[in-house]
């Protein structure tokens, strides 16, 4: 081998002994890379890969509902009726196993806004209920909620498993407690038409290692 070629596989080799240590001191929470459209538009998307920048999807929007209701009430039978739901499809783009975070936030604290983070394969007789009665254990109450969407600490809760070059939808349902949002149950259409429940959705991208996610 010429001494050339011996210079060359040597600088090759440290090059790859300095990447390899790059990236095993490298944080948890590093981000990922994305690509993102409204979430009100057809085709909302969200694309990373490994180790880039802004490794989040986040957009806020309006939603308008057709009336409320209360996920804890067995006598309410309209909860699906009202309920509203976000897609978003997210591929994985990288090398690495991935768990993709939803966190949501009332941007103007209207009140008795909810929601819940799930995916089709969860569905349970094509009824968001059922399917948050089912995944909560029969334990519909706000602290069961909270801990499917955020968990107990704010920093895990429910997420979406991607291997590399795998692309799911994600879905977030929507609903206003009608106890809570200050309007008489009995409204009118036109009454709700002045409502504007304005709200961020954020889907964070991590490894797929327990303790990665900081909201």
């Amino acid at each position: 081998m010429s001494k050339f070629k011996k210079l060359t596989a040597a600088v090759m080799a440290l090059m790859l002994v300095m990447c390899g240590s790059y990236f095993s001191l490298m944080s948890p929470t590093t981000a990922w890379s994305y690509q993102s459209q409204n979430i009100s538009g057809a085709q909302n998307t969200f694309v990373f890969a490994d180790f880039d920048v802004d490794g989040e999807y986040s957009v806020s929007d309006s939603i308008r509902f057709k009336g409320a209701t209360a996920f804890a009430d067995e006598n309410e039978t309209m909860f699906d009726s009202v309920v509203e739901v976000a897609e978003v499809s997210v591929t994985n783009d990288g090398g690495m196993p991935a768990r993709v975070y939803a966190t949501v936030k009332n941007e103007y604290e209207t009140k008795g806004l909810r929601y819940f983070y799930f995916t089709d394969d969860m569905m349970v007789d094509d009824s968001v209920k059922a399917t948050m009665k089912k995944t909560l254990n029969g334990e519909m109450t706000q602290t069961a909620l909270d801990k499917h969407n955020i968990g107990e600490d704010g920093n895990s809760g429910y997420y979406v498993s991607l291997n590399p070059g795998e692309t799911k939808k994600v879905k977030v349902a929507f609903w206003v407690e009608y106890d809570e949002c200050g309007i008489d149950f009995a409204f009118s259409e036109s009454a709700w038409a002045t409502i504007d429940y304005k709200v961020n959705i954020t889907m964070t991208a991590t490894q797929d290692i327990d303790g990665a996610l900081v909201r």
